[in-house]
């Protein structure tokens, strides 16, 4: 099997705040990246699918499960709503379904900090400079990743799923999260795979 990857670059954002950067600078929009990985042997082109109907939450043992469940009827129904553009017809029981849909999601907290001059503010008050001391603070902020997946159940095995289609969708979480990102994460999850097709 041969997987090839396929990386949508929704924003380029190694690190999130440097020296003299500022809280509200953070744009949300500017941080998501969608991911796809396919089986290049797969044939895509069956007729029928099952779909969880929840996501499951990957916390780490003896962690807090922090991850909302706001969005979780949103994001089922448009996986759901583009699978059936693509041709599909979904199917009650996954061991029958020709493709099986698993969703999962987890989060990863990030802190740091950031500082700057009163004068970033109010301008050189000549001759004096700056206002001092500088000012300084604290921030934090989820980074969340959605998982998307499509398994084959005809060729699942003992200890393999037999997946053959795999998405994840990364960006911010928690307040900035919203309803047109996350819809817009799965979107392009099924533009960059035009594979994935019924027809």
């Amino acid at each position: 099997m041969r997987l090839q990857t396929s990386v949508s670059v929704l924003a380029l954002a190694a690190s999130v705040a440097g020296a003299g950067c500022y809280p509200d600078r953070l744009d949300t929009t500017n941080y998501d990246v969608v991911a796809t990985v396919y089986d290049t042997s797969a044939t895509f082109n069956k007729p029928t699918f099952a779909m969880s109907d929840s996501i499951v939450h990957l916390v780490p043992p003896g962690g807090n499960d922090n991850i909302s469940r706001a969005f979780d009827a949103q994001i089922i129904a448009r996986v759901r709503q583009n699978m059936t553009a693509r041709g599909y017809v979904e199917v009650a029981n996954p061991t029958t379904a020709d493709f099986d849909i698993l969703l999962a999601a987890s989060t990863t907290e990030y802190q740091g900090y950031y500082w700057g001059y009163w004068c970033d503010y109010w301008g050189y008050w000549y001759p004096y400079g700056c206002y001092y001391p500088p000012y300084w603070g604290t921030y934090s902020y989820t980074v969340g990743s959605l998982f998307v997946a499509m398994t084959e159940p005809s060729t699942a095995s003992a200890g393999k799923v037999g997946m053959v289609w795999l998405n994840v969708a990364n960006g911010l979480a928690g307040t900035g999260a919203t309803a047109s990102r996350l819809t817009a994460a799965v979107d392009q999850m099924f533009t960059q795979s035009p594979y994935v097709t019924a027809q």
